[in-house]
């Protein structure tokens, strides 16, 4: 079940990608996320995290109603 999630999730930003390239700003979050995380800042991650979810489903799914949030 788990590998069908990752092989939809993958599926879903390679056409993400090809529309809004925005791999180096994601790059850019994960090594936030690692930074916070090593530095053991446990609310920083969890925004760090939520943050970036929310701002790939705005990319990703524009009329998405999840944006309205």
């Amino acid at each position: 079940m788990l590998d069908e999630v990752r092989d939809q999730a993958a599926l879903v930003s390679t056409v993400a990608w090809a529309a809004v390239p925005s791999w180096e700003r994601e790059a850019a979050e994960h090594e936030e996320i690692l930074r916070l995380a090593a530095a053991g800042d446990v609310g920083g991650v969890g925004r760090a995290v939520h943050d970036h979810i929310a701002s790939f489903v705005e990319r990703a799914f524009p009329q998405s109603p999840l944006n309205s949030e």
